[in-house]
């Protein structure tokens, strides 16, 4: 910072105690001119104001001088966004309350940036704010589409009665290659869901997976049905360390994703009828853009484009319906 430019334009300007300026800005050339006598830190905790907020008022004091310190306001807040649109968002968000509003511009196809629209949420009281964690990204991903899946089961309720999902997901793409209810997740339901998958999107390099019994026997050995149509169509069965679902993690994101915005918020009352909302809910989630993929959607990762409107017509019959 170039603190003799600083000095000589507030010696020009005289000082704020004796100046005329308005209030505001005289409030503004005072914190301006504790620059440098104190620490940054030190004059926003006392003004009560954010470094941000500080380090703007200082660039426009040293290159606008004191005529940017009296700007007239530019337009006035709130929101720009038309009523008819404002009650569309609203209707959506009720619908899904899990969906944000990169989504949602996308989804409704809106020209406003999207954090207009996530003022806009705040301001209907749509947004849960949640206390600021540190978050550490460490991302892993094959190179190329079908070099490894990832294959789990969680488990759910009907009618009282248990009910498995069986989730097969590319790992390269996050694209959902299959996603099947079924009453029991034997390794005879899983070989079946793998064989129609590879019969579909050809053979991947590797599978991996927990240490299931489904999958790896109950004595850490071959299973009959997946290890052996794995061993027959050339695939690696590859098996996460033991306490350790992170390995699996985009199988176990599909399942946060699968309880927040389908068990909890589709009704049905069959498996017949469940299973085809379900394949519904894949569509809209492999075709809307995904910000681990850099705003690329899963499909057009794995190369199996999903066109805007499929994508739109699966969430309406889903949620809007």
């Amino acid at each position: 910072m170039d603190f003799r430019k600083l000095r000589s334009r507030l010696r020009r300007v005289g000082g704020w105690r004796g100046s005329d300026l308005p209030e505001k800005a005289k409030r503004r050339l005072r914190i301006v001119s504790w620059y440098g006598r104190k620490s940054v830190g030190e004059i926003c905790r006392f003004f009560q104001i954010s470094r941000s907020w500080f380090y703007r008022l200082l660039n426009t004091f040293l290159w606008e001088g004191v005529e940017g310190f009296m700007k007239k306001a530019g337009r006035p807040r709130g929101s720009t966004i038309p009523e008819g649109v404002v009650q569309e968002i609203r209707r959506v968000k009720m619908a899904n309350p899990r969906i944000g509003s990169r989504r949602l511009k996308w989804l409704l196809d809106l020209c406003f940036h999207h954090t207009t629209i996530h003022r806009l949420l705040q301001a209907l009281g749509l947004v849960r704010e949640r206390p600021y964690r540190r978050r550490v990204w460490k991302r892993f991903r094959a190179e190329e589409p079908n070099q490894r899946w990832q294959i789990d089961v969680v488990e759910t309720s009907l009618d009282g009665r248990r009910l498995c999902k069986i989730t097969l997901v590319d790992d390269h793409s996050n694209y959902r290659l299959a996603s099947r209810l079924s009453w029991e997740a034997t390794g005879k339901a899983l070989s079946r869901v793998l064989k129609k998958a590879t019969g579909r999107f050809g053979v991947p390099e590797e599978l991996l997976s927990d240490n299931g019994a489904q999958f790896r026997g109950r004595r850490g050995g071959e299973t009959e049905e997946v290890g052996r149509l794995c061993r027959r169509l050339g695939i690696r069965q590859v098996f996460t360390s033991p306490n350790h679902p992170q390995a699996i993690g985009k199988a176990e994101h599909a399942h946060k994703d699968d309880k927040m915005e389908f068990f909890d918020l589709v009704k049905f009352r069959t498996l017949r009828e469940g299973q085809r909302k379900l394949d519904l809910f894949d569509i809209w989630q492999n075709g809307c853009p995904n910000r681990g993929l850099d705003g690329q959607t899963p499909a057009d990762a794995y190369g199996k484009p999903i066109s805007r409107q499929q994508c739109t017509e699966a969430f309406h019959r889903l949620y809007l319906a």
